[in-house]
């Protein structure tokens, strides 16, 4: 089969496709044929030799998504014949990969194969955080640090699902992506705004994103020191920790897909545009 080889570290011009094995699969694994594969930060760090490939090989990128067409012992969930989209150990760029069949998710009907390919990591990493380590309810605010990110994109829209009323903390047009209230850090008090907007209580949740402008009195101001506990142990104030989608049980992996991930197709009005997962491809 042929696949997308880096021969050394570069730029662009590194990048050669080449004729490699079609990948065997495991007991566990699925075999899938890929229609689309997507460029992820982490590809351009190991492509520029800033960060290690993938243990024991050349190739990169991590999000990929097809049809199966082949599933190895003890893989009851998946069919040949499914299409999914799946998180890899790297080697997404080829026309078909070998994955643990926990690392696959399905592609609902209304989302293209393109589309399902870009948004799955960034997606399962806001859930892992924002809805696995925090219990955030219907009425609760919970404001976004780094809303125009592409966590930050998905996070509102996942909250925004889940009855919460969102802010983005960003330079941003009023109402964008589907903020409730977006705050212009280059010309506002964000926490001074956030406490005018939650009447001097404060957000119950608070999601940061960015790792750059913003201290940890700011961030306490911020929140609402009786908020669920999570990283501080009097509110939610900061969500750093993640994990990776094979680590979730297949509940929780379903629970992802339904119906949490079907809101992507339409479950909520907002511009096609504006869809997480092509705003992420513009901010890659």
């Amino acid at each position: 089969m042929k696949a997308v080889v880096v021969t050394s570290p570069g730029g662009a011009e590194v990048l050669q496709i080449q004729e490699v094995e079609t990948p065997k699969i495991a007991e566990g694994e699925v075999l899938i044929k890929v229609a689309a594969a997507a460029v992820n930060g982490v590809d351009l760090l190991q492509r520029q030799g800033k960060k290690s490939l993938p243990a024991g090989g050349n190739r990169v990128s991590d999000l990929s998504a097809g049809i199966v067409e082949a599933v190895g012992e003890e893989v009851s969930r998946w069919k040949i014949g499914d299409k999914v989209c799946a998180l890899l150990d790297g080697g997404g760029y080829a026309e078909k990969v070998a994955v643990s069949a926990s690392q696959v998710l399905p592609i609902p009907e209304g989302v293209s194969v393109v589309d399902a390919a870009s948004f799955l990591e960034v997606a399962s990493a806001v859930w892992s955080t924002v809805f696995r380590m925090t219990n955030i309810n219907a009425g609760q605010t919970f404001l976004v640090h780094g809303r125009a990110s592409a966590a930050g994109a998905i996070a509102i829209q996942l909250a925004k699902f889940r009855g919460a009323r969102g802010r983005g903390k960003a330079r941003c047009l009023e109402g964008s992506l589907v903020a409730d209230v977006c705050i212009d850090y280059k010309t506002e008090d964000f926490v001074a705004r956030v406490k005018e907007e939650t009447g001097g209580k404060g957000v119950d949740i608070y999601y940061w994103t960015l790792l750059k402008k913003v201290t940890y009195k700011e961030i306490w101001r911020a929140a609402y020191t009786m908020g669920e506990a999570c990283v501080f142990q009097l509110t939610t104030v900061v969500v750093y920790k993640s994990f990776p989608l094979s680590e979730a049980s297949m509940e929780e992996q379903d629970n992802f897909s339904f119906p949490e991930i079907e809101m992507f197709i339409g479950g909520i009005p907002f511009a096609d545009e504006l869809s997480p997962w092509r705003s992420r491809a513009e901010l890659l």
